[in-house]
């Protein structure tokens, strides 16, 4: 299934500065993850960045003096001395933990960058440990997401289940369990859950693409609808702004479906060109591409 969800203080200190020096270009591109003080706004109005609508890390998208204008689908300002790049995150936040203040928080953001840099086993144990001192939907679905990256979706779906029971209304926590849910052939429920996270968000890109894939590209046919499935994509592209390559591939993947093999290559190539630095989603992208181009719509096994 397509990827979802992740030194000593004077060398972060000296990166820092060298960053900081450079051209405001220098700084687009660059992914970056809040300090614990961290201030995200937009206008007059403080950002909530601990919601699933501003996930990180946070991509820097333009830059004005201090101020680095970061984030996906929802964006916002943010001064640069108030985060660390990705690469200095992990040598931060065990400084403020070596501290002894704010231990979950900088736990559960030390969580989120191992998974990022791609070490699941010490995302999986930092969010042990946030657990430990403060349980809530948040780090349950952070661990649930590495589980699911480890292909252990039992355990996901377990985490899932706990987020749900903390928080029943977390959107988030139903989509990510219909993901996992998916994984492991139980389509009913996924279903079940991909419709709730809707009914719940009904402005959420990530939700509706993951609906419109399922019934796009379901390996059991009583499942697939491709009709719905276009529906499904279009809304979430609709949302995203046609900004996000996974929407756009879902909407290929439900034309394929149909039978309708030039609006699949039309999109999938879209796909692509959204997203032509993420090598491992070129590859599946670039392999499904070559099945629409023979007639062949696309099967997750």
């Amino acid at each position: 299934m397509r990827s979802l969800l992740f030194a000593a203080a004077f060398l972060l200190a000296a990166h820092a500065h060298a960053i900081a020096a450079d051209s405001a270009a220098g700084w687009k591109g660059v992914k970056v993850l809040p300090k614990l003080d961290a201030v995200v706004k937009v206008g007059n109005e403080t950002v909530d960045r601990t919601k699933a609508a501003f996930p990180l890390p946070w991509v820097v998208q333009d830059v004005k003096g201090e101020w680095l204008w970061v984030g996906d689908n929802r964006k916002g300002w943010v001064q640069r001395s108030q985060v660390v790049t990705l690469d200095e995150a992990p040598a931060y936040y065990t400084q403020v933990i070596n501290s002894g203040k704010q231990k979950a928080s900088a736990y559960y953001l030390r969580g989120i960058t191992w998974g990022l840099k791609g070490d699941p086993d010490l995302a999986i144990a930092d969010f042990g440990d946030v657990l430990r001192l403060s349980p809530s939907a948040e780090t349950y679905i952070c661990r649930g997401l590495v589980w699911s990256k480890k292909k252990e979706y039992e355990k996901a779906i377990a985490d899932y289940n706990q987020a749900i029971r903390l928080d029943p209304n977390h959107a988030f926590a139903y989509n990510n369990r219909g993901r996992a849910r998916f994984s492991v052939r139980d389509y009913d429920k996924a279903i079940a859950d991909f419709n709730q996270s809707m009914r719940l968000d009904p402005n959420n890109s990530f939700v509706f693409s993951n609906a419109a894939w399922l019934r796009a590209t379901c390996s059991d046919a009583q499942f697939r609808n491709g009709t719905k499935a276009v529906e499904l994509a279009t809304k979430a592209c609709e949302l995203a702004g046609w900004t996000r390559s996974e929407a756009v591939e879902s909407l290929a993947a439900a034309y394929a479906e149909t039978g309708d093999f030039d609006s699949a290559i039309k999109y999938q190539n879209k796909a692509i060109e959204l997203n032509p630095t993420d090598a491992e989603f070129v590859k599946g992208a670039e392999e499904r591409l070559a099945l629409y181009k023979d007639h062949k719509p696309y099967r997750e096994e």
